[in-house]
C-alpha cells in the first residue's frame, strides 16, 4: 500500500513431541519424557530393542529450532551486516554438546532423511519411534503415515529443566508477492496468490486437502504436482490442480523441470 510494506504473513509452528506409544511401551517407557535428560534415558531404552527415539540427517530448521530453545542467540544484525557466531553462542553450544552425545552413542537415526520415504516407513514401523515438529504435523501423519493411526500421542516439548521453557518453533513460511518492472506475469501471479488466499475453495485446498503443491517426497528433485499426484488427498485440492488459472503455472514448471539435468 502506496509503495509500503506495512506486515508480512507468517505461518509459525509452534512445536511439539510426537511420539509411538506402542514402541515406548515396548521399551519400558512409561511416559513422555519432560525434560531433555528423560529424553536421553528414553532414547536409550529404545534403541535396546532396536529402534531409534527420532532420526536427524542433518535438518537445519530443526538446529536452530533446538538452539532457541535452549537460549541462543547465534544471530545478530547491526543495520545491513548480519552476523552469526556459533561458537561462542552458550545456547548453541549446549544444544550441540547434547545431540552431538546422542548421535555418538548411535541414539539417533542419522541416515534417514525427513520428508523422504524411508522416514514415512520408518514412522509406519516403528522404527523411528517420535518427531520433534511443529503443530502441523499431525496432518503429515495422517496422510503419510496411515499404518501409524491410533499409535501416536502428543506431549510438549521436553525442557532443560523440569517446568523449564518449553518454547520452540519449528515450521514457517512468508507469503509475499514479489514483481519487477520486466515482470511480464506480475498480474497472472497476483491473481492466483489472491485465489489461494482469499476465495473459499483454494483456502479449502491449501488447508483441509493438503496444499497446492503437495509435498516434495525426494528432497532437491524437480516435481511439479498434477491432478491425480497421489500426495493430494481429497476432491478440493484435485480440482484446484484442475482450474484453468492453476493449469499455466503446472504446465510451465513441467516445462522447467524437463530442461534441469
Amino acid at each position: 500500500m502506496d509503495n509500503k510494506v506495512y506486515a508480512l504473513p507468517l505461518d509459525s509452528g509452534p512445536m511439539a513431541l510426537f511420539y509411538n506409544k506402542e514402541v515406548f511401551d515396548a521399551a519400558g517407557v512409561d511416559r513422555a519424557p519432560a525434560t531433555w535428560e528423560e529424553y536421553y534415558q528414553a532414547a536409550r531404552k529404545i534403541r535396546a530393542i532396536g529402534k531409534y527415539i527420532t532420526s536427524d540427517a542433518g535438518d537445519p530448521g530443526f538446529f536452530d529450532s533446538m538452539v532457541w530453545q535452549a537460549g541462543g542467540q547465534p544471530f545478530s544484525t547491526h543495520r545491513k551486516k548480519v552476523a552469526i557466531n556459533l561458537t561462542d553462542d552458550a545456547g548453541t553450544q549446549r544444544w550441540t554438546a547434547y545431540w552431538q552425545r546422542m548421535i555418538d552413542e548411535d541414539l539417533i537415526d542419522t541416515r534417514t532423511v525427513k520428508w523422504s520415504n524411508d522416514w514415512d516407513r520408518g514412522l509406519s514401523d516403528g522404527t523411528i519411534a517420535s518427531v520433534l515438529a511443529g503443530g502441523w504435523l499431525p496432518h503429515s501423519l495422517l496422510s503419510d503415515v496411515p499404518q501409524g493411526a491410533g499409535r501416536f500421542r502428543v506431549a510438549q516439548t521436553p525442557t532443560w529443566e523440569p517446568g523449564g521453557t518449553q518454547n520452540s518453533e519449528n515450521g514457517g513460511s512468508t507469503l509475499a508477492i514479489m514483481r519487477t518492472t520486466s515482470d511480464e506475469k506480475a498480474a497472472a501471479a497476483y491473481r492466483f496468490m489472491d485465489y489461494a488466499t482469499h476465495d473459499s475453495e483454494g483456502i479449502r485446498g491449501r488447508v483441509l486437502d493438503g496444499g497446492l503443491s503437495g509435498r516434495q517426497r525426494h528432497p532437491g528433485q524437480c516435481r511439479v504436482p498434477g491432478p491425480d499426484d497421489p500426495d493430494h488427498t481429497g476432491r478440493r485440492g484435485q480440482r484446484v490442480l484442475r482450474r484453468p488459472e492453476v493449469q499455466p503455472g503446472i504446465v510451465a514448471g513441467r516445462k522447467e523441470c524437463a530442461a534441469q539435468p
